[in-house]
């Protein structure tokens, strides 16, 4: 007699196929657990889940609130078993021991970054996404093989960033929600930083060439980065979590309040006074000229131990952008004139004298390269290049 063979009979064994699952997990062919909102291998692989999208609407919570985010967690729904996203954990453990120790060298800023800036992250989705999609940038750079997953991880992260902020900044005014002001000011600059680090050339960050009136989301979170630092309350609270970085800039901006003179910038003064200008348009230059002799005086002054300016940062760039945001950054989009460019040039010598960065120089380069292309013959003699304040009397260098 036969003995029945188990493994025989269940082989012949029907079964029915499941149908149910992510789309992500239907294309790897693999098993969906079918956890919601995100199940766990599209958590696991940092991949767009879409398993939740059949969920019949449910009603809001009683204390839920439009302009809180959930607070960010790298582990999975309480409703699965424990899992970790392991690139993302990757992704803030390089931020915490490298790329905050890169958006600048004052070491006190550093700290911020390192530590103000990931406590705020935790309460506020956006700019924790704002944080890892710059630390993947960071990571793409030093692990060429790496480079797609990262690339992907930071483009994923910066665009849910952009998108939640872009809804929440409406609700600053009516919700006086001094949280909310900090963390939009703070993802406004980490989107700065984004910007820079992504640029391919100068016609995307701040040189809006041929970009038309639009301008990308980036510019308007930038505009916004004023209004928000003018009604936070950091400035008058020292425990505030953004005091260490506003507290700075204001120190630096009151540094550069008594600009010394620049022979090059009288140059370029002396040469826009000779040209017959729209009253208004004068007006802008002058004002946007100003600016830059207080620049220039932090740039190329070395600083006084005792009471000089402090060492120049990027800060000092975004400063120079915030003053002239609203009247003389909008005449370089579409077809800037001649003038704007000449003046623009000078802007471009700033960022080469800041310490090499890997998010700052293939920016800086290109944009000062890009700007003096766009210059024609008679308007490249009016932008001269100093490279030292002692170099003031020397003959004039032409601009290259």
């Amino acid at each position: 007699m036969e003995t029945p063979n188990p493994r025989k009979n269940s082989a012949r064994r029907s079964h029915r196929k499941v149908r149910t699952g992510c789309k992500t997990c239907k294309l790897r062919k693999i098993k969906c657990d079918e956890t919601k909102p995100h199940c766990l291998n599209c958590l696991r692989y940092g991949a767009k889940c879409d398993i939740a999208e059949g969920l019949p609407a449910s009603a809001p919570s009683a204390a839920a609130s439009p302009a809180r985010d959930p607070p960010f967690s790298f582990n999975s729904p309480p409703s699965g078993p424990p899992s970790l996203n392991m690139l993302d954990l990757e992704l803030i453990y390089h931020w915490s021991t490298a790329t905050s120790r890169t958006i600048t060298e004052d070491p006190s800023i550093q700290e911020f970054w390192r530590s103000n800036a990931v406590r705020l992250a935790l309460r506020r989705d956006h700019v924790m996404r704002g944080i890892l999609a710059l630390s993947a940038l960071h990571l793409a750079q030093l692990c060429p093989s790496r480079e797609a997953d990262f690339l992907h991880r930071s483009v994923h992260h910066h665009e849910h960033a952009a998108r939640r902020a872009m809804t929440l900044m409406p609700l600053v005014e009516s919700t006086h929600d001094q949280e909310l002001a900090d963390s939009l000011f703070l993802f406004s600059v980490l989107t700065m930083y984004y910007a820079i680090a992504n640029s391919e050339d100068p016609s995307g960050p701040i040189l809006l060439v041929g970009s038309g009136d639009a301008a990308p989301d980036w510019m308007v979170l930038f505009k916004g980065i004023s209004h928000l630092a003018a009604i936070s309350k950091a400035l008058r609270d020292p425990h505030n979590i953004l005091y260490p970085y506003i507290n700075n800039a204001r120190t630096r901006l009151e540094a550069r309040q008594s600009p010394a003179p620049h022979p090059y910038l009288d140059l370029l003064r002396a040469r826009l006074a000779a040209t017959p200008l729209d009253p208004a348009l004068r007006a802008i230059y002058d004002h946007t000229v100003d600016q830059l002799y207080k620049q220039f005086s932090a740039f190329y002054l070395p600083p006084d131990p005792a009471s000089g300016p402090p060492n120049p940062d990027i800060l000092d760039i975004f400063i120079w952008v915030s003053a002239v945001s609203d009247d003389f950054m909008p005449l370089l989009r579409a077809t800037p004139s001649q003038e704007t460019l000449a003046i623009f040039s000078y802007f471009c010598m700033l960022p080469k004298r800041l310490p090499r960065q890997w998010w700052l120089n293939r920016w800086a380069d290109s944009l000062k390269i890009r700007t003096y292309e766009l210059l024609d013959t008679e308007h490249r003699t009016w932008v001269i290049e100093p490279t030292t304040w002692s170099e003031a009397a020397a003959p004039a260098v032409p601009y290259s």
